[in-house]
């Protein structure tokens, strides 16, 4: 597989967790690439990762870092599977990739906490709430880029309908930041 000009988050923190099993164990990154046939510059891109590692090689390279962690190694191997294509993938190129790894992120979790002292979250935002905010905010920003990531943020809260999500919202939902009709939509 051809190596990634951009990795996202969660391709990173495969890495960083294959890094950190490999350097536990005392294995250098030139002992790995012997044990999985690879070069050492491989070892490198899949543990930044710019590059995949297929599950067989995963599972090698954690037999012999003796990690005993079944569910630790198999949590590994999914990271490393491709998830497909997100929704998330349709705005790549037009807004910036740190809010793209949010929503990937967003879609494999099984619990969020986030901590915001001033605004509501933005997935729990309505569409009128959020514009209000990016136009104060974000002033400068053309209509067309405005409209564009308010259909982003609209998207992300996908996450939260097959879920019945609970969630809480405590001193920041005394402190309004857009109309008080807008505000209570949201509540």
């Amino acid at each position: 597989m051809p190596p990634r000009t951009t990795p996202t988050e969660r391709q990173k923190r495969l890495g960083a967790e294959l890094r950190k099993m490999r350097t536990a164990a005392g294995m250098s990154a030139d002992q790995a690439a012997g044990l999985l046939g690879l070069d050492r510059a491989k070892i490198s891109n899949i543990e930044t990762g710019i590059r995949t590692i297929n599950p067989e090689r995963l599972r090698t390279l954690a037999c012999n870092c003796d990690c005993s962690d079944p569910a630790y190694v198999e949590a590994l191997v999914a990271m490393a599977q491709p998830g497909g294509r997100g929704w998330w993938e349709r705005y790549r190129g037009s807004l910036p990739s740190s809010l793209l790894d949010i929503a990937e992120l967003e879609s494999y979790a099984v619990r969020m906490r986030t901590a915001h002292t001033i605004h509501i979250p933005g997935v729990l935002q309505t569409s009128d709430h959020a514009l209000e905010l990016f136009r104060a905010v974000l002033p400068t920003l053309p209509e067309s880029e405005v409209a564009l990531r308010l259909a982003y943020r609209v998207e992300r809260q996908q996450v939260l309908v097959p879920h019945q999500a609970t969630f809480a919202l405590f001193t920041t939902s005394r402190r309004r930041s857009s109309a008080a009709c807008l505000f209570r939509q949201m509540m």
